[in-house]
């Protein structure tokens, strides 16, 4: 990565860093409202049960809540930055999601992901009471056939019924971080993996901790992303 190219991601992050507070509560609001209407709530006379609930009696939980949430993660993320002016732009074609337009024009994918606190999988993203979250998915055609762009944007949100209570976000260049997205090596399933070596070349932290050791402070395979609430 030239120069040039890294300061451009250092400026974004940045604004995203001094953002993602407004951007977690707009998320919150959008995902309030939404639970209102789905619940009927306040037409049947019973409490809202939240976002979530919808969710956790699925098989596949997390992947169904995280495919409708991260639609009002790219919603939030929007509005926020044409607020603030920050110069980064919807712009969703193969490989990549955003565009940020500054000096430089440097195209983004995103990714998110959801930990629900009330599913059963719970404790499998919990390390010495912290939660965090070491991977996240995509479609394994357009990552394994390199149209994934170098930049992304990777987030993750613990949710609990309508509320973010924690979250982290990162940019992230696979280049330096010299890593990729991986599928399985049967070639089944139609997914694709991405995790980040453990070392902070190419992680540039927005919100949330990045640990690279863990017990006894042997080194991770991987790194980890440790979420942190707003307060």
């Amino acid at each position: 990565m030239k120069k040039i190219e890294r300061e451009e991601i250092e400026f974004l992050q940045s604004e995203l860093t001094a953002a993602w507070p407004d951007i977690v509560r707009n998320i919150e609001s959008r995902i309030t409202a939404v639970a209102k209407i789905q619940n009927n709530f306040g037409i049947t006379g019973l409490a809202d049960p939240g976002y979530t609930s919808r969710y956790l009696a699925g098989q596949q939980a997390t992947a169904d809540c995280t495919k409708d949430f991260q639609t009002y993660v790219t919603a939030a993320t929007e509005l926020v930055c044409y607020e603030r002016g920050i110069p980064l732009h919807r712009n969703e074609v193969d490989g990549s999601d955003w565009l940020f337009a500054h000096n430089l024009s440097i195209p983004i994918e995103q990714k998110c992901r959801t930990i629900l606190s009330e599913h059963g999988a719970y404790k499998n993203y919990l390390f010495e009471g912290q939660v965090y979250n070491g991977s996240w998915t995509g479609n394994k055609n357009a990552a394994l056939v390199g149209s994934k762009t170098d930049i992304h944007l990777l987030s993750c949100f613990e949710l609990r019924g309508s509320s973010i209570v924690s979250s982290t976000c990162n940019l992230i260049s696979l280049e330096q971080n010299k890593t990729k997205w991986t599928a399985k090596a049967d070639g089944k399933g139609s997914f694709a993996g991405l995790t980040m070596n453990a070392n902070s070349a190419g992680i540039y932290p927005i919100w949330g901790d990045t640990v690279f050791v863990g017990k006894r402070n042997r080194p991770l395979k991987s790194a980890r992303f440790f979420l942190r609430g707003l307060q």
